[in-house]
Parts: C-alpha cells; sequence; structure tokens
C-alpha cells in the first residue's frame, strides 16, 4: 500500500494540467484513488499533509506525499498538452438539504432509536400551520400494539392535528423559538393532544428543532430526567447514500460517555436489503451483527479513524482493497453480506456509516427519466449511464437530445458518440475519469475532452465533436453527460453542469409507483419554471393516439409560472421541506394547473422537495 511520491507523481501527472494549487492538491489525491483503489480516498484535504499512525491514516498520508512530487511534473504536462483538464471537486453546499422520503424516514428511526423512544414525529410548517409530515413508530411498540389489538398508535391519531405556528403549545414555541423542550408532566401542561397522550400512556415527550418544523420523540416507558440525546445527522450525506448512492443501510456509531469504545446506537435497513437472499439466508443482517462489536476509539479502523480525523473515510471496492480487509474488524461480516462500498461519516459524538451492495443499480423508466433530465436540466446534448458490474464499467443506457441529433444529422453522420460508446468497457481501476469517480465518489469534470489525455475514445470524442464532460458516481455505477459542438450548451465550470439536480432515488420511487411522467422545477427570480421532464413512452404513444398531437401535461408545464410565495402544492412543498400529495389535481382550488390536469386526465400528483428545486410526479390515465 506505501507508494512513493515520484511513483504517485509519475502515475498522475500525464492526467492533469492544475494551475492553481488548491485544484491540483485535490485532484493528485483523487488520482492517486483512482490509480490505486487500496488508498481509501478522504474528502478534505485541509491538513492531508499530516503524517498519521498505521492503517487508513498512513494511506491517507501517502496520497498527501505526491503533491510535492507531482507539481511540476504537472507544470510540464501542461506545456506538453495545454488544453487538457480534468478537475476533480466537491460540489458546494447548497444549504439545508431537505429530508423526504426513505431519507426522512431513515432519519426518523435513527434519531426515535438513539433517544430509546417509542415514536417519532416530524411537525412540518406548511401555510401558516404545523402539521404531521411523518412519523416512525418503534418495533418494540409495534410489536405491544398488535398484542393488545390497537390498529393506531399516538404518532398516526396526531396526524388529525393540524397547530397553529403562533400557538402557545410546546410545538408551536419551539419551532419560533428553536430551542428543546422537555415535558414530564403531560396533562399539567397546555398541550393539546394531552387527552391522546393520557389515552395512550405517554410518559414523557421531548420536542427539538428540526428541518423546517419540529422534531418530536415519545416514550411509554422510559421516564426521561432529562432531555434525551439527539445528535445533529448529516443530512446531505443521508441524501447522497440513500438517494444517489443507493444504499442499503445507514448506521450510528456512538461513543460510549465513559470509556474508549463505540457501539451501534442506531440502524436503517431499505427493504431490499431486509429481502435480500444473503439476510434471509443468514436469519440476521450486517447491522444486526455489527451490533455484537465495540469499535476502540483508539484504533486504526474506518470509524476510529474518521471520528479522529474529523474526515470522512471511504472504502471504494470491499473486494480490492486489503487496508479495509486488514484493518476493518467487520471486514469478513460486511463481504459476506455483498457490502461492496462503505462510507464513515464523522459527526458529535460519533460516527455515522452508510454502504452499499454491488446489486444496486438504475433501469427501466427510473434510468431512462434520470438520463433525460440530466440533459435537460444541465443543457448537455448526450448521456451515458455506465453500469458497474466485477470491476467493470459498460454502457447500459443513453441518451440524445433531439437538438443534438438533429444538428448530427445535419453534419451527415448517422450514428451517435453514446451509441459509439457501447463498443467499450472501462476498468474501475483504471486511469480514466470515469474510474475516478468511482475512486473518489465525487463528480469528474472534464473541461476540454479532446484535450484530455486519459480518456479512452480520444478518437470518437473528436470524431463527433465532443467539448466538456461530467462523470458523476451514482448507485450501480457512473452517469456520463457531455456537451459538443452543435446541439448543446457551452460549459465553463463544474457549477454549470448542476451534478445535484435530479433526484434518482425518488424518481425509482415514483416509476415503481405506476407514475406516468416526472416534472423537475427550478426557481429562478421569484417564480418556479420547468428545467426537465420525462414523460413514458407508453403515455406519450396513447395521448399521441388520442389526441392526434404530440402535447403532453409535461410538455404544456414548460411554458407555466409558478410564484415562489404561492400556496399551492409547489410553493408549499418548499416552504415546508416535506412532500405534499394532491390526490384529485383537477378539482384542487390551490393547483394553478387545474384545467390542465383535467385536459390530460392526470390523477394522483406528488411535489417533492429536493436540493435545488421540486420534483413533481404522477399519473395519467386514459379518459
Amino acid at each position: 500500500q506505501m507508494v512513493s511520491s515520484s511513483m504517485l507523481a509519475s502515475s498522475i501527472a500525464p492526467a492533469l494540467v492544475a494551475p492553481e494549487a488548491p485544484l491540483l492538491l485535490q485532484s493528485v489525491q483523487s488520482r492517486a484513488a483512482a490509480c490505486y483503489p487500496g488508498v481509501l480516498a478522504g474528502r478534505s484535504s485541509a491538513d492531508a499533509g499530516s503524517p498519521n499512525s498505521a492503517g487508513w491514516s498512513s494511506a491517507l498520508a501517502v496520497v498527501s506525499l505526491g503533491v510535492i512530487g507531482a507539481r511540476g511534473v504537472c507544470r510540464a504536462a501542461d506545456r506538453r498538452h495545454t488544453r487538457g483538464r480534468l478537475v476533480v471537486r466537491t460540489a458546494a453546499s447548497s444549504g439545508n438539504v431537505p429530508l423526504t422520503g426513505i431519507t426522512l424516514q431513515a432519519t426518523l428511526k435513527l434519531l426515535c432509536d438513539n433517544a430509546g423512544a417509542s415514536y417519532a414525529i416530524y411537525w412540518a410548517a406548511l401555510n401558516g400551520k404545523l402539521v404531521v409530515a411523518s412519523h416512525y413508530i418503534s418495533e418494540a411498540r409495534k410489536t405491544e400494539l398488535a398484542a393488545k389489538g390497537i390498529h393506531l398508535d399516538f404518532a398516526e391519531e396526531s396526524e388529525a392535528f393540524s397547530l397553529d405556528v403562533t400557538g402557545s403549545g410546546p410545538v408551536a414555541t419551539v419551532h419560533r423559538g428553536k430551542n428543546p423542550l422537555l415535558i414530564s408532566d403531560i396533562p399539567s401542561s397546555n398541550m393539546e393532544r394531552k387527552e391522546l397522550a393520557a389515552k395512550h400512556g405517554i410518559k414523557r415527550i421531548a420536542f427539538f428543532p428540526f428541518e423546517a418544523g419540529v422534531l418530536e420523540l415519545g416514550t411509554f416507558e422510559a421516564d426521561w430526567e432529562e432531555l434525551p440525546a439527539c445528535p445533529r445527522l448529516p443530512s446531505a450525506s443521508i441524501i447522497q447514500g440513500l438517494e444517489e448512492f443507493g444504499a442499503s443501510y445507514v448506521m450510528l456509531w456512538i461513543k460510549e460517555k465513559e470509556g474508549d469504545f463505540f457501539k451501534v446506537a442506531a440502524e436503517f435497513e431499505t427493504d431490499a436489503f431486509k429481502q435480500s437472499a444473503q439476510v434471509v439466508a443468514a436469519g440476521e443482517s450486517y447491522c444486526s451483527g455489527s451490533r455484537q462489536f465495540a469499535i476502540n476509539s483508539k484504533g486504526t479502523g474506518p470509524v476510529a479513524t474518521a471520528f479522529k480525523t474529523g474526515k470522512e473515510v471511504t472504502v471504494v471496492d470491499t473486494d480490492f482493497d486489503s487496508l479495509f480487509r486488514a484493518n476493518m474488524k467487520r471486514a469478513s461480516l460486511a463481504m459476506s453480506f455483498g457490502i461492496k462500498n462503505l462510507h464513515f461519516v464523522p459527526i458529535e459524538g460519533g460516527v455515522l456509516e452508510y454502504g452499499a451492495r454491488e446489486t444496486a443499480s438504475l433501469a427501466g423508466a427510473a434510468l431512462d427519466a434520470v438520463l433525460k433530465m440530466c440533459c435537460e436540466s444541465s443543457g448537455a446534448g448526450y448521456s451515458i449511464y455506465w453500469k458497474s458490474t466485477a470491476g467493470i464499467l459498460s454502457v447500459a443506457g443513453s441518451y440524445v437530445t433531439p437538438a443534438r441529433q438533429a444538428a448530427l444529422e445535419a453534419q451527415g453522420k448517422t450514428s451517435n458518440f453514446a451509441d459509439a460508446s457501447r463498443d467499450y468497457t472501462l476498468e474501475v481501476q483504471g486511469p480514466g475519469p470515469a474510474a475516478a469517480a468511482v475512486a473518489t465518489q465525487e463528480p469528474v469534470y472534464v473541461q476540454d475532452a479532446a484535450g484530455c489525455s486519459v480518456m479512452m475514445r480520444g478518437g470518437l470524442i473528436a470524431e463527433y465533436g465532443i467539448k466538456s464532460i461530467c462523470f458523476k458516481p451514482v448507485m450501480g455505477g457512473v452517469i456520463e453527460y457531455g456537451t459538443a459542438d452543435q446541439g448543446s450548451d457551452d460549459w465553463s465550470s463544474l457549477e454549470d453542469v448542476r451534478t445535484e439536480i435530479v433526484p434518482i432515488v425518488e424518481l425509482q420511487k415514483a416509476f415503481s409507483s405506476g407514475a406516468t411522467y416526472a416534472i423537475f422545477w427550478l426557481p429562478e427570480g421569484d417564480e418556479y419554471s420547468v428545467v426537465a421532464t420525462y414523460v413514458t413512452p407508453e403515455r406519450v404513444r396513447a395521448l399521441r393516439s388520442m389526441r392526434n398531437d404530440d402535447k403532453t401535461f409535461a410538455s404544456v408545464s414548460y411554458s407555466v409560472r409558478i410564484p415562489i410565495d404561492s400556496e399551492g402544492p409547489i410553493g408549499s412543498a418548499a416552504r415546508s421541506a416535506s412532500e405534499i400529495v394532491i390526490d384529485d389535481p383537477g378539482s384542487d382550488p390551490t393547483f394553478k394547473r387545474a384545467e390542465l390536469a383535467r385536459e390530460f386526465n392526470i390523477r394522483r400528483c406528488h411535489f417533492v422537495p429536493c436540493i435545488h428545486g421540486i420534483l413533481e410526479w404522477g399519473t395519467g390515465v386514459m379518459a
């Protein structure tokens, strides 16, 4: 694992031209991770030059040593081909990242179980009211309810309440004041639901500021004398893990108050993981198995290293990473459940761990939607999904925009870059930018593809006039999308690429639930406008047959502008940071496109707040 700085420099230099020192440091580290997958990739380079002890700390130190030796060589490479530039950069934080769907459920479960609570409720602020946006009931409480023949829990019955944000109750008070609150004597409180709480035998309730509203944790058993622990979890990491990388689980490691060991305090597993063959055959899961371990905080494994350094630690591929196998006590356990990559994110008092299996990948309508919407939201002319299988990346899907296709036809070309790329396979451990995206788990941006010497498809790039390319790691592989000399936008930086726009897991959920269309709304000034859409081919054909034109509900929505401060579902979803569902959009007075919904027979619609905007999806039926 110990690679000399001269070896590292010679391996990386041909791939990079980075005139700015910070970018050079970041890029060299990222390329090192790609060239040597046994070396783990750390997200921060703030103190990368500081030598550490054995294990992952040593590996990270080796990566940083290459910077000194590589700096001059990279400048020489700059003189050899002055136009090529490959940059790896962490996307800028977008501030508060809204939790919805599976990410919200995971967070509620982690916080509830960590506190030893019986239930959790998220109260979201919506048009002057605080309403239940989501809830979680502990497994122990569910078992108790089933034994007593009770069908509705306190959390579920709370959904009938709508609390005024200006009220004097605990939920509204915490929402306005942003200070946690513990109610030990519920009958004597001014809580509006105290009779309901008495009915269900609740003993203590704690309230915390959370997202755009309030988190409520309650217990039927424990007598809390003080506020239970409620750590601030990294929303962006949970979203990245579950929505972008298709994580199978999320685990919360908390350090003992007295002692030197971490133990699992809470976990969340996806339904697909719980139903996987490995879990069913073993009769236990990776998370339940991990609960049998106590991790020494002074050790050299990934949990201890992430906590000590304050930096995320990533195991890129468990099959190839010998450091992982040597230093992680649970290595054989992870591999027995098919875990391929793992992430360890430091938090206050502990570490958040998540990981994914190789079997998680994009397919079907969700894949087609992601490819199309990536192009439309970024101005790219094409997109490709490179699926990772046994260390090899191969094309599993592609999309070319109508504008780009028209430009190619005008040039007399009968094929396109995306289709031609199907003849290629890329090695996950190779030196190219797709491999770098897998290794670093960060977007890799190539400003000038024709001048990048590590691109395998150099001949195709020149033939089809490809200009700039972005490689974004996603579940099961990499999404590549790029611009060309005609029929697409021009990019000048990674910011133009909009790498965080398309919410992948939400699209999977939508189309697995029977969605026929998806629309992404982006705020521009004081209005929301449509930047990307997708309609299933079956729905397009049915509408064309019925209407004798090419219009769809999604396509006509391009002409609609929604005020940011509107009380309709788009504005409300954004302000409340919670999903809004309309069962009959054609008759909803707050829905600006109600007439269009009736025209196109649109039924149940969902509006999901995402990092940059609102994802809308719904189902259309034939009259």
